[in-house]
Formats: C-alpha cells, sequence, structure tokens
C-alpha cells in the first residue's frame, strides 16, 4: 500500500470512529444553543455579526478547543494502533511527521464540519439579516473581514493543536492539561478587550487573544499583528517540535 493511501486510511478510520461522531453531535449542540442564545437574548447581531459574535465567545472557543483536544487525542490513538503503518518508518522523523500530518488534515476536517455547522445556524435564523457594510471602525467590507477571522483561526488552532500529540507523548496527560491551561486561562481574562491595540508592540502574547477576537485600530494593524504573530508561533512550533521530539524515545529508533 502507497503511503498516501496509508495516510488516507488513516484518516477515513479516525473520522469514522465513534468519538469522532459524538464530537460532530456535541459541536452541533454547542452552536445551536450559541445561535439560540443570540435570538432569545434579542442581540441586535445582523447575519455576518452573529457569526463573529459566538466565534469570538469565550467559552464557545473553549469548548471548542477541548473538542479538538479529544479529536486530537483520538487520532493519535488511531494512529499508533495501526502498526502495519508505524513499522513502515525508518526513523522518529518519519513517525513524527506522518502524525502530525494526520493530526492536521483530521483537525482541519473538524475545523471546516464545525464552521459549516454554524454557518448554517446562523442563516437559518439570522439569514434574513445579510448586509455588506463596513465592518466595525474598520475600512473593509464586513464579508472580507470575517473570511479573514476564520482563516487566522484555522491557521492559528492548527499550529497550537499539531503541539497536543508531541506534548501528549513527551509529558502525558498531566503535560496536555498544563498546556490546555496555558491556552485556555487567558480567554477568561478579558481585560485586554478593553484597550485599543494602536500599536505593534502592544500585540498579545496568547494564541486564545487572536481566537477571540481584538480591538484594534485599523484593520491593517491587525492584519500585520496577526501576520507577524503566525511567524513567530511557527518558530516556537519549530523550536518546540525539535526539543520534544528529542526528549520522546523508544518510539522508532
Amino acid at each position: 500500500m502507497k503511503y498516501k493511501s496509508l495516510i488516507v486510511e488513516n484518516i477515513k478510520a479516525t473520522i469514522n470512529s465513534y468519538i469522532f461522531k459524538y464530537l460532530l453531535i456535541t459541536s452541533l449542540i454547542i452552536n445551536i444553543v450559541y445561535t439560540l442564545n443570540i435570538l432569545f437574548n434579542n442581540l441586535s447581531f445582523n447575519y455576518l455579526e452573529s457569526l463573529y459574535y459566538i466565534s469570538t465567545n469565550a467559552f464557545y472557543i473553549l469548548f471548542f478547543l477541548a473538542l479538538i483536544l479529544i479529536n486530537t487525542i483520538n487520532t493519535l490513538h488511531i494512529f499508533n494502533k495501526n502498526t502495519f503503518y508505524i513499522i513502515r518508518f525508518h526513523s522518529k522523523k518519519e513517525y513524527y511527521n506522518s502524525l502530525i500530518k494526520n493530526v492536521f488534515l483530521v483537525n482541519s476536517i473538524f475545523y471546516f464540519i464545525n464552521m459549516i455547522l454554524l454557518i448554517t445556524m446562523c442563516n437559518l435564523i439570522f439569514g434574513s439579516t445579510f448586509v455588506i457594510t463596513n465592518w466595525q471602525q474598520y475600512n473593509v467590507i464586513n464579508i472580507v473581514y470575517i473570511i479573514f477571522h476564520f482563516v487566522k483561526c484555522l491557521i492559528i488552532i492548527e499550529i497550537i493543536t499539531t503541539l497536543f500529540p508531541i506534548i501528549y507523548k513527551a509529558y502525558g496527560r498531566i503535560g496536555m492539561i498544563v498546556y490546555l491551561l496555558f491556552i485556555g486561562i487567558p480567554l477568561l481574562l478579558s481585560s485586554y478587550k478593553v484597550e485599543i491595540i494602536n500599536d505593534i508592540w502592544k500585540m498579545s502574547l496568547f494564541p486564545v487573544n487572536y481566537l477571540s477576537g481584538g480591538n484594534y485600530s485599523s484593520f491593517s494593524l491587525e492584519l500585520f499583528s496577526t501576520f507577524i504573530y503566525i511567524i513567530i508561533l511557527l518558530i516556537f512550533y519549530c523550536i518546540s517540535f525539535e526539543i520534544i521530539k528529542r526528549k520522546v524515545k523508544g518510539v522508532i529508533e
């Protein structure tokens, strides 16, 4: 069996697992609850504002990151069960590269399905309020900003979640919990949203602050800050990957 076929088979096994299906059901319930919350509380948001409001809600993000974490562990478990696949690797580098590729693809699938569920719910309830206008104080069309927001979230989530399996292999569940707390706690400290960010040096150091939106003085500043931060995350990821990969022994020699 070819290498690409093996990757496809692992991905199929993961998305066909009961855990993945339960995660999708949970995701559907969460999206329904948060969409109805806007409706029942008579919040005056239009269609695109509703998408943004829900996707940047602190607890919504925490729930989603928890689902992604479980999905990652499930992917890791199914990946390691396929011994026929693993014995084909000649080094730890091949093993981890393939593992990360599987996690990246499965989490991308889960992210897009969750996004489709959210868009569908908002479309059913707020579809009639769709308008194209400038986004808040920015001189940019709202639909362009929403697309930017979801693409930004996808990139940042993929970077922080592809470290999950490596940390799990190196430090076990305790390491995963500590890493998740590092990611999640800043969401509960919402004071950073109050101050307007009007300088690149005021950009946040926590990845979740970029998932929960920000209060920038201009769209160009937010775009540039996000770009710089993604570069920083990638550098941090590469360094962490090498350090943790050397720490883990006994997988593939």
